[in-house]
């Protein structure tokens, strides 16, 4: 009934590296269809829901319900920092080519390296942003094609459906704010050895 994988299982898998995760989510951007690994942070299902009372069960389906928004406006503000991010890098990175001719003029091996990090790091922090902004985001839903061939009451179908629908939404969550994170900490490490390539070129 719910588009996620149900599970009662309690246990949280291994997690994979975060830069497993990153350069996933930038292989999927360069190579469409690929596979992405993610974090699994929720992976609690349903209960029984024996003996819930039918406001208890309504009180659930509510909850659900607010959940599912609210997951999907957590990544309709992750896809719009990340819009922002890759604007911003974009500029960084055009910066880094206006500076060449003054790196390459000072003649400084140090200088160049520094360089030559700024630019790398800032581009995979753009692959980062980029991912983020155009990656499938996947949340679970209630499938109501099958909860319409439940015979009534289908408080409790319901209500199961939802606990067993939020698992996906939060390790998406989890797994797009990593990646967002991480994206911006490459171009802070792109934007501070630009710096240092520029004092070291006009040292």
């Amino acid at each position: 009934m719910a588009s996620s994988t149900e599970t009662g299982d309690t246990g949280i898998a291994k997690q994979p590296g975060e830069l497993a995760v990153y350069f996933s989510h930038v292989g999927a951007l360069l190579w469409p269809g690929r596979a992405t690994k993610s974090f699994v942070v929720h992976s609690w299902g349903s209960g029984t829901l024996l003996g819930w009372k039918p406001q208890q069960l309504t009180l659930l389906i509510e909850q659900g319900r607010l959940q599912l928004s609210r997951q999907r406006q957590d990544l309709e503000n992750i896809r719009s920092r990340g819009q922002f991010l890759f604007t911003a890098a974009i500029g960084v990175l055009g910066l880094i080519g206006l500076v060449l001719p003054e790196i390459a003029g000072s003649v400084d091996l140090l200088a160049f390296l520094a360089w030559v990090v700024s630019g790398a790091a800032t581009f995979i922090g753009i692959l980062g942003a980029a991912a983020v902004v155009v990656a499938r985001k996947s949340v679970g839903e209630v499938d109501t094609s099958i909860l319409s061939q439940v015979s009534p009451p289908i408080e409790e179908d319901l209500a199961r459906a939802y606990a067993n629908s939020i698992s996906e939404g939060e390790n998406t969550v989890a797994t797009e704010i990593t990646v967002f994170r991480d994206a911006v900490f490459f171009v802070v490490v792109g934007v501070t050895f630009l710096g240092a390539a520029w004092v070291l070129a006009i040292a």
